[in-house]
Protein backbone atom coordinates (compact mmCIF):
# COMPACT_ATOMS: atom_id res chain seq x y z
CA UNK A 1 0.00 0.00 0.00
CA UNK A 2 3.24 2.44 0.70
CA UNK A 3 4.48 1.45 -2.59
CA UNK A 4 0.94 2.58 -3.95
CA UNK A 5 0.93 5.71 -2.51
CA UNK A 6 4.28 6.76 -3.08
CA UNK A 7 3.71 6.00 -7.05
CA UNK A 8 0.62 7.92 -6.83
CA UNK A 9 2.22 11.02 -5.19
CA UNK A 10 5.09 10.85 -7.49
CA UNK A 11 2.81 10.58 -10.23
CA UNK A 12 0.84 13.37 -9.37
CA UNK A 13 4.17 15.41 -8.98
CA UNK A 14 5.59 14.73 -12.18
CA UNK A 15 1.57 15.76 -13.83
CA UNK A 16 2.31 19.02 -11.46
CA UNK A 17 5.03 19.59 -12.97
CA UNK A 18 4.45 19.13 -16.56
CA UNK A 19 1.36 21.23 -16.45
CA UNK A 20 3.58 24.27 -15.60
CA UNK A 21 5.28 23.43 -18.71
CA UNK A 22 2.22 23.21 -21.09
CA UNK A 23 2.10 26.42 -22.12
CA UNK A 24 4.31 28.23 -24.88
CA UNK A 25 4.29 31.95 -25.78
CA UNK A 26 6.30 34.54 -27.53
CA UNK A 27 6.77 37.86 -29.43
CA UNK A 28 8.36 39.20 -31.67
CA UNK A 29 10.21 42.74 -32.76
CA UNK A 30 12.51 44.54 -35.25
CA UNK A 31 15.96 44.91 -35.38
CA UNK A 32 16.71 48.14 -37.72
CA UNK A 33 19.74 50.18 -38.74
CA UNK A 34 19.08 53.38 -40.68
CA UNK A 35 21.90 54.01 -42.78
CA UNK A 36 22.21 57.85 -43.68
CA UNK A 37 24.58 60.27 -45.85
CA UNK A 38 25.50 63.57 -44.14
CA UNK A 39 27.84 66.34 -44.80
CA UNK A 40 29.68 69.67 -43.68
CA UNK A 41 30.64 72.37 -45.47
CA UNK A 42 32.52 75.85 -43.76
CA UNK A 43 35.06 78.19 -45.34
CA UNK A 44 38.35 78.85 -44.52
CA UNK A 45 38.15 82.94 -45.02
CA UNK A 46 36.77 85.51 -46.74
CA UNK A 47 37.66 86.06 -50.67
CA UNK A 48 38.91 89.31 -50.57
CA UNK A 49 40.95 91.37 -53.54
CA UNK A 50 41.86 94.02 -50.99
CA UNK A 51 42.28 97.49 -52.11
CA UNK A 52 42.62 99.07 -54.97
CA UNK A 53 43.52 102.63 -56.89
CA UNK A 54 40.77 103.63 -59.08
CA UNK A 55 40.69 102.51 -62.64
CA UNK A 56 43.82 100.39 -61.22
CA UNK A 57 43.62 96.46 -62.03
CA UNK A 58 43.19 94.19 -59.13
CA UNK A 59 44.86 90.95 -58.85
CA UNK A 60 42.84 87.68 -58.37
CA UNK A 61 41.90 86.25 -54.93
CA UNK A 62 41.51 82.50 -53.44
CA UNK A 63 39.81 80.90 -50.49
CA UNK A 64 39.18 77.52 -49.65
CA UNK A 65 36.09 75.92 -48.99
CA UNK A 66 36.12 72.69 -46.81
CA UNK A 67 33.38 69.82 -47.55
CA UNK A 68 33.39 66.84 -45.59
CA UNK A 69 30.58 64.00 -46.44
CA UNK A 70 30.57 60.36 -45.10
CA UNK A 71 32.47 57.96 -47.54
CA UNK A 72 31.30 57.35 -51.04
CA UNK A 73 28.68 59.97 -50.51
CA UNK A 74 28.35 61.67 -53.96
CA UNK A 75 27.58 65.58 -53.74
CA UNK A 76 27.61 68.32 -55.84
CA UNK A 77 29.06 71.65 -54.80
CA UNK A 78 26.93 75.22 -56.23
CA UNK A 79 27.99 78.82 -55.47
CA UNK A 80 25.67 81.02 -55.92
CA UNK A 81 25.16 85.00 -55.41
CA UNK A 82 23.06 87.43 -53.36
CA UNK A 83 23.81 90.27 -55.64
CA UNK A 84 24.48 87.98 -59.34
CA UNK A 85 28.18 88.23 -58.52
CA UNK A 86 28.78 91.79 -58.84
CA UNK A 87 29.90 93.94 -55.48
CA UNK A 88 27.55 96.92 -54.60
CA UNK A 89 28.00 99.10 -51.96
CA UNK A 90 24.97 101.38 -50.12
CA UNK A 91 27.18 104.24 -50.51
CA UNK A 92 26.88 103.93 -54.36
CA UNK A 93 24.92 103.10 -57.51
CA UNK A 94 28.06 101.67 -59.08
CA UNK A 95 28.69 97.80 -59.17
CA UNK A 96 32.03 95.84 -59.76
CA UNK A 97 31.47 92.75 -61.71
CA UNK A 98 33.46 89.56 -61.13
CA UNK A 99 33.53 85.69 -61.33
CA UNK A 100 34.58 82.71 -59.61
CA UNK A 101 36.84 79.96 -60.86
CA UNK A 102 36.72 76.33 -60.09
CA UNK A 103 40.44 77.03 -60.99
CA UNK A 104 43.30 78.73 -60.94
CA UNK A 105 43.39 78.86 -64.62
CA UNK A 106 40.28 80.65 -64.65
CA UNK A 107 38.28 78.14 -67.29
CA UNK A 108 35.48 76.09 -65.10
CA UNK A 109 33.20 79.14 -63.63
CA UNK A 110 31.49 78.40 -60.74
CA UNK A 111 27.77 78.93 -60.49
CA UNK A 112 24.62 77.11 -59.73
CA UNK A 113 23.52 76.17 -63.18
CA UNK A 114 24.25 72.46 -64.19
CA UNK A 115 27.39 72.89 -66.14
CA UNK A 116 28.90 75.20 -63.40
CA UNK A 117 28.60 72.90 -60.35
CA UNK A 118 31.17 70.97 -58.83
CA UNK A 119 30.39 67.02 -59.09
CA UNK A 120 32.25 64.74 -56.93
CA UNK A 121 32.10 61.02 -54.54
CA UNK A 122 33.39 61.68 -51.00
CA UNK A 123 36.23 60.26 -49.89
CA UNK A 124 35.26 60.25 -45.63
CA UNK A 125 37.99 62.65 -45.54
CA UNK A 126 38.14 66.81 -45.32
CA UNK A 127 38.53 68.13 -48.90
CA UNK A 128 39.51 71.72 -49.76
CA UNK A 129 38.02 72.90 -52.46
CA UNK A 130 39.73 76.49 -54.37
CA UNK A 131 37.46 78.66 -55.06
CA UNK A 132 39.01 81.77 -57.15
CA UNK A 133 37.92 85.37 -57.91
CA UNK A 134 38.89 87.70 -60.74
CA UNK A 135 37.55 91.37 -61.35
CA UNK A 136 35.97 91.41 -64.51
CA UNK A 137 34.57 95.14 -65.29
CA UNK A 138 36.35 98.41 -64.50
CA UNK A 139 37.09 100.06 -61.14
CA UNK A 140 36.40 103.12 -62.18
CA UNK A 141 33.93 103.32 -59.61
CA UNK A 142 33.41 105.87 -56.26
CA UNK A 143 35.85 104.80 -53.62
CA UNK A 144 34.16 103.25 -50.95
CA UNK A 145 34.17 99.31 -49.97
CA UNK A 146 31.85 97.14 -52.18
CA UNK A 147 30.78 93.75 -51.33
CA UNK A 148 28.26 90.92 -52.03
CA UNK A 149 27.57 87.99 -50.29
CA UNK A 150 28.15 84.26 -51.87
CA UNK A 151 26.88 81.50 -50.60
CA UNK A 152 28.41 77.73 -50.66
CA UNK A 153 25.48 74.96 -51.39
CA UNK A 154 26.67 70.97 -50.73
CA UNK A 155 24.04 68.85 -52.56
CA UNK A 156 24.18 65.61 -51.60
Amino acid sequence: MKVIRYALFSLMGMLLINSADAGNISTSLKVSLTIVETCEVSTQGNLDFGSVVRSQPVAGARTDVSVQCSQNTPYQLAVTSDNNFELKSAASTASVAYVLYQDAGHTQIWGGSADKIHSRIATGMKENIPIHGAITSSTNVQATKYEDWVRVNVIY
